[in-house]
């Protein structure tokens, strides 16, 4: 189906986990974060909440955040959203086998669809979560081919990752199922395997099981 992949067609996936204590400026708990990036067309996608104040956290609550609608804000590079958590990401998978150009058309459209952030986006016409909205992005480009059966993003009862997929994606479950995905294209283009990208987490021998244990919202 494929010839030799090229390193011009990157699509760039970073994963901050949820459940890590966060020292950045998002003033929020730490739920884990997706951004997307392509390099040709270049494009950085990042959904983020419009900031608060600590006052208005505080009124918030821990709990509050996971039910809120906020304004959305989208960060502008990678450099903006380490900042935001505090940290780099822990996982930072690179593939090549998607369509750059497939995910760059569906950016733009869920730019224009998205009015609001929650974390909870499912049923709710015109929001997103930085998880569901990257989830959108890498159908658009084709990642389903790479998951196994049992994985399909389309549904399947067998799957409680699958489960939690369909009622609010999380970066953690994302992340089990995209290191799974990048396990695959390393199998079935091994060429892959000698493409470098600076701070890339090596998946060939990972547990995925290991990823995370989050609990989903």
């Amino acid at each position: 189906m494929f010839g030799k992949l090229s390193q011009r067609h990157r699509v760039i996936v970073r994963i901050w986990l949820p459940g890590t204590k966060s020292i950045g400026n998002n003033r929020g708990e730490n739920v884990g974060h997706i951004s997307v990036e392509t390099e040709e067309p270049k494009g950085y996608m990042s959904l983020w909440p419009k900031s608060k104040t600590v006052q208005e956290q505080l009124q918030t609550g821990v709990i509050g955040q996971f039910f809120e609608k906020r304004p959305t804000h989208y960060m502008k590079n990678q450099q903006e959203d380490e900042l935001a958590e505090g940290r780099d990401s822990e996982l930072t998978l690179c593939f090549y086998s998607l369509s750059p150009g497939k995910i760059h058309k569906k950016w733009k459209t869920l730019k224009e669809e998205t009015k609001s952030w929650t974390l909870l986006p499912k049923g709710r016409t015109g929001t997103h979560s930085c998880a569901s909205l990257g989830l959108e992005l890498l159908r658009a480009g084709g990642i389903e081919r790479l998951l196994p059966k049992v994985f399909s993003l389309t549904g399947s009862k067998n799957s409680s990752d699958i489960c939690s997929i369909k009622l609010a994606p999380s970066p953690g479950i994302l992340g089990k199922l995209l290191v799974k995905a990048k396990q695959k294209e390393c199998q079935e283009h091994k060429e892959t395997k000698g493409y470098k990208y600076k701070g890339e987490t090596n998946v060939e021998n990972m547990n995925v099981q290991k990823v995370t244990n989050c609990l989903v919202m």
